[in-house]
């Protein structure tokens, strides 16, 4: 949801207005992008200024749950002999990335190959994150359910079908 709600946006709210008033398509898509990084800025800046970790303290630590350091590498390595793992990596890598790609590629593919404008593309193109949410919803329910049935096999046959 969040790449296609992001399409319509730069588009129809920083990209046309920017064309509107003067600029070349190219500086304006260039000018449009510096708005969304600094939104991206402000707002990490507000998260850690002014958010609190957990309820009771404003930083988390170690210590509040028995350790003396931190995570190290080691632990990490430990939770990679976990196959469960590894399978849930990969998944959300292989999901997240297509996604990554498609809402990057899919407005300018019909800008280019059915000549559409900007606006159209854009919206045309942020139909793919709303399908988005609802299959990766569908996804969940349906491997959440096939786990409640057959365990983590059928989790897995759920995933991967």
């Amino acid at each position: 949801l969040g790449g296609g709600v992001t399409q319509v946006f730069m588009v129809l709210v920083l990209f046309e207005p920017f064309k509107r008033a003067g600029l070349s398509a190219d500086m304006a898509w260039r000018v449009s992008m510096f708005v969304p990084a600094g939104l991206f800025l402000l707002c990490a800046a507000c998260i850690k200024l002014l958010c609190w970790d957990t309820p009771t303290r404003k930083r988390f630590l170690p210590a509040d749950v028995g350790k003396i350091n931190g995570a190290s590498v080691w632990d990490y390595v430990e939770v990679l002999k976990d196959p469960k793992v590894v399978v849930m990596i990969f998944q959300y890598s292989a999901c997240f990335g297509t996604e990554l790609a498609m809402n990057n590629q899919l407005a300018t593919h019909f800008r280019s190959y059915f000549q559409m404008n900007a606006a159209d593309a854009a919206s045309l193109a942020s139909a793919f994150g709303g399908m988005n949410l609802f299959a990766r919803s569908l996804g969940g329910i349906s491997s959440d359910a096939m786990f409640a049935k057959f365990g983590f096999r059928g989790r897995l046959w759920a995933q991967f079908l």
